[in-house]
């Protein structure tokens, strides 16, 4: 589907029938108004991540989703990744035992790319990279719970986030992303 597909008007849409669902992928600040909307007009979503600007939207999100009785799914993309597709399946193979501990580490692309424009904080990096790691997480090995993340920001090295948990299943879950500072080698 090219730009001829393009919703702007939900509720017209889905009142002229046709539609089996919305694809929405937006910057994050404008997920809460676009899904909204689809939900109101009695639309299915697919939504990739973030899926909102804050955890007070994406609650609010929750609550109409909810409300609606409607359809929303928000899509973590490296779940579905054959590598860990298969991982998951070792790990709750009756074989592999009882996990106890993992760990985590992606190197991600040079931090100074996500103060372009209007993404001048850190949020936009929080909620686009670091968050895989954490449904990874989840995926493999149950709800996190018991939480702790440190960043270390180093001016002219890079960026670093770091996470603990513990996961439904006992196993505690270590996760860390590391962006390197543009001219870093």
């Amino acid at each position: 589907m090219g730009g001829e597909g393009a919703l702007r008007r939900p509720r017209r849409h889905a009142r002229g029938g046709g539609i089996d669902g919305v694809v929405v992928v937006v910057p994050a600040g404008q997920y809460r108004s676009v899904v909204a909307r689809c939900i109101e007009a009695g639309l299915p979503v697919f939504c990739e991540k973030p899926a909102g600007g804050s955890s007070a939207e994406l609650r609010e999100l929750a609550e109409l989703a909810s409300a609606a009785q409607a359809q929303v799914v928000v899509g973590y993309m490296k779940r579905f990744a054959p590598a860990y597709r298969r991982a998951h399946e070792l790990i709750h193979s009756a074989e592999f035992g009882a996990p106890s501990s993992a760990h985590f580490t992606f190197v991600m692309g040079q931090f100074e790319g996500y103060f372009e424009g209007n993404r001048d904080d850190l949020h936009f990096y929080l909620t686009d990279n670091p968050v895989h790691l954490i449904d990874l997480a989840r995926y493999l090995f149950g709800d996190l719970s018991e939480m702790s993340a440190v960043l270390n920001v180093v001016p002219g090295f890079g960026v670093d986030v770091s996470l603990v948990a513990r996961a439904s299943g006992g196993a505690a879950p270590r996760c860390s992303t590391w962006s390197p500072a543009s001219g870093w080698t």
